[in-house]
C-alpha cells in the first residue's frame, strides 16, 4: 500500500488532536502527521505555498500556517477515487503549522475532514487527496518519504 493510503489515521475530534492553535479545526474529524524539517520555518512555510500554487487549489497564509482547500479539478495524482470528484460537494482542507526546532523546524499537518457522510467514494477521494497533499509537502520541506509498512502488517 503506498504512502497516500496510510498517512496518519489516528481519527479524534479535532478539538482534541489540534489543540488550541488550529482555530479551522472546531468540530470535525481531523488526521495529524508531524515531520521535522531541515529548512528554517520561513523556508519551510514558503516551500510549502510555493508546492500548493497550482490549479484547483486554494491557499491562505495565517501567521505560521498556511491553509489549503483542495478543488475536484486538482491533479496531483492519479487516485483510485478520481471518477468521485464530479460528486464532490466540499473541498477537501488542510492546514499546515511550521514551527523553529532544533535542526531547522518542525511542520504539523491536519487534514480536517468535514466530509463525514456521503458517497463512500467521495469520502476515500478526500482522503486519497489529502494523502498526496501530505506527501507533496513532505517532500517539499526536505523530509524523507514516509517509510512503507512492510508486506500484511497495517498502521
Amino acid at each position: 500500500m503506498d504512502p497516500v493510503h496510510t498517512w496518519s489515521r489516528a481519527r479524534q475530534t479535532a478539538a482534541h488532536a489540534c489543540g488550541d492553535h488550529a482555530p479551522g479545526c472546531s468540530g470535525t474529524v481531523s488526521n495529524k502527521e508531524e515531520w521535522d524539517s531541515p529548512l528554517p520555518p520561513d523556508q519551510a512555510l514558503e516551500a510549502l505555498q510555493d508546492t500548493f500554487e497550482q490549479p484547483g487549489v486554494r491557499t491562505e497564509v495565517m501567521d505560521r500556517s498556511l491553509w489549503i482547500q483542495l478543488g475536484k479539478e486538482w491533479q496531483a495524482a492519479e487516485w483510485w477515487h478520481r471518477d468521485a470528484a464530479r460528486d464532490m460537494k466540499r473541498r477537501p482542507a488542510l492546514q499546515f503549522f511550521v514551527e523553529a526546532a532544533d535542526a531547522g523546524s518542525r511542520v504539523s499537518a491536519y487534514s480536517v475532514d468535514r466530509t463525514l457522510m456521503g458517497l463512500y467514494d467521495v469520502v476515500k477521494l478526500s482522503d486519497e487527496m489529502s494523502g498526496t497533499a501530505v506527501e507533496l509537502a513532505r517532500k517539499a520541506t526536505g523530509a524523507p518519504p514516509k517509510s512503507k509498512p512492510p508486506k500484511g502488517k497495517r498502521n
